[in-house]
C-alpha cells in the first residue's frame, strides 16, 4: 500500500493517555480492524501503542492477513525530537511490527526542526519506517523544513474543520506536494454545546441526504481535497458497530458545490482550536 486508505481510525482524542483502559482500546482496534479499517493512526503520547499492538497482532493472526494489508501511522513526541532513533524502536516494540508506513514528528514546538528532519530521514534510510511527515505544523514550520530536506514530508496532519480550515496553510501544502491528513473533523458537533449557525446547516443538509450531521461533516472534509491521493482524514468512535457507516462515508458521493460551500461560510462565522491551544497562542503563525 502506497498510499494510506482516505478514512482512518485513530487512537488518540476519547483514548488518549490510555484513560479507558488497555482492554477498551484493543477492543476498538480490533473492532475498527474487523469492519474494515486498514488505516489506523497512533502516537506515543497517546500512551495507546502497547494495547493497540496486541489488538492488530491478535486480528492479523486470527484472520490470517499479512502486515501489508495495513497502514500504521505513529509520531514521537516533541520533547523526545532529539532522540528520535530511541523512541521509534520504542513505538514499534509497542506495536510488535518491524517498521511503520508513517513516522510524524508531532508538532514543531521547541524542536530544532532541520535537525529532527535530518534523524527522521536516517529513519527512512534505515527501514523503520517506509515515509515521514509532519504533525501541527504552520507554512513557515515546513518552510524551514524544505530548506535541507532531502526527502519530501509525506503530509502535514493537521487539526481541520469548518471552524478551523486554515486556507492559506492548507494552499501551500497542495502546492508542495503534501497531502493533508485532517484530525479532529467533528470537533464542531462535538466541542460546541450551544446552537450554531453550522449545526443548523448540517442539520439542514443531512435531512436532505438522510445521513447524520456527523457523516455531512465527514463528507466535507474529505471533499476539500483537490484529488484523491492529498486528503486523508481521520475519525474515531468508542461505538465500532458505527464503523462500517464511517468507512461507508469514504465511498460516498460528494456533497453538492452548494451544500460544501454553505458549510465552509458557516463554519467561518467562528474559531475554534481545540489541541495545541496554548502552543499555537504563544506561537502564532505568521
Amino acid at each position: 500500500m502506497d498510499t494510506p486508505p482516505r478514512l482512518g481510525f485513530g487512537a488518540g482524542t476519547a483514548w488518549y493517555g490510555g484513560k479507558l483502559g488497555d482492554a477498551a482500546m484493543e477492543a476498538a482496534i480490533h473492532g475498527a480492524l474487523s469492519a474494515g479499517f486498514r488505516h489506523l493512526d497512533l502516537a506515543e503520547a497517546y500512551k495507546t501503542e502497547a494495547a493497540c499492538g496486541a489488538a492488530i497482532q491478535a486480528w492479523l493472526a486470527e484472520t490470517r492477513t499479512e502486515r501489508s494489508a495495513l497502514w500504521l501511522t505513529s509520531k514521537v513526541s516533541p520533547q523526545n525530537s532529539q532522540r528520535l532513533a530511541e523512541h521509534c524502536d520504542k513505538s514499534l516494540d509497542r506495536l510488535k511490527v518491524d517498521h511503520l508506513d508513517l513516522y510524524l514528528l508531532h508538532a514543531p514546538f521547541g524542536v530544532d526542526i532541520p535537525a529532527a528532519w535530518r534523524e527522521m530521514e536516517k529513519l527512512v534510510d534505515a527501514g523503520k519506517c517506509r515515509y515521514i511527515g509532519v504533525s501541527n505544523f504552520r507554512k513557515e514550520d515546513i518552510e524551514l523544513l524544505l530548506t535541507g530536506a532531502r526527502i519530501r514530508p509525506l503530509c502535514n496532519q493537521i487539526e481541520h474543520h469548518p471552524h478551523l480550515q486554515q486556507p492559506e496553510l492548507v494552499q501551500y501544502l497542495v502546492k508542495n506536494g503534501i497531502a493533508v491528513t485532517a484530525y479532529s473533523p467533528l470537533a464542531p458537533l462535538t466541542k460546541v454545546d450551544e446552537p450554531t449557525t453550522l449545526k443548523k446547516v448540517l442539520a439542514k443538509i443531512g435531512q436532505k441526504l438522510h445521513i447524520p450531521e456527523s457523516e455531512v461533516l465527514l463528507r466535507w472534509c474529505l471533499q476539500q481535497g483537490k484529488k484523491i491521493g492529498d486528503r486523508w482524514v481521520l475519525t474515531t468512535t468508542r461505538s465500532t458497530e458505527k464503523c462500517p457507516a464511517l468507512l461507508a462515508v469514504a465511498h460516498a458521493a460528494p456533497l453538492d458545490a452548494a451544500d460544501a460551500a454553505a458549510i465552509s461560510a458557516a463554519g467561518t462565522e467562528r474559531s475554534l482550536r481545540c489541541y495545541w491551544t496554548k502552543q499555537f497562542d504563544s506561537n502564532p503563525s505568521s
